[in-house]
């Protein structure tokens, strides 16, 4: 609910606290980002955008998400 709510005001630094909180209480990162989808069909893709972003930075920093490079060298090859 908080990352909805902070996603609304567009706060991106309180999204980070809240975040990195969320990670620590047992919240999934598939959780956090079904919670950031469903706010930003609400609040609009601007908004959406700048909450996704600054959670990434908290996930790839906890070690929790991946980097634009992982996702690229994880990808399958095209045939």
């Amino acid at each position: 609910m908080n990352l909805a709510m902070l996603t609304a005001l567009n706060r991106a630094p309180e999204i980070k606290l809240h975040v990195k909180g969320a990670l620590n209480n047992g919240v999934t990162v598939e959780e956090i980002k079904a919670a950031l989808l469903h706010a930003t069909a609400y609040c609009g893709i601007p908004a959406g955008l700048d909450a996704f972003r600054a959670a990434h930075e908290v996930l790839v920093s906890e070690g929790a998400g991946k980097t634009l490079k992982d996702e690229v060298r994880d990808r399958p090859p095209v045939p």
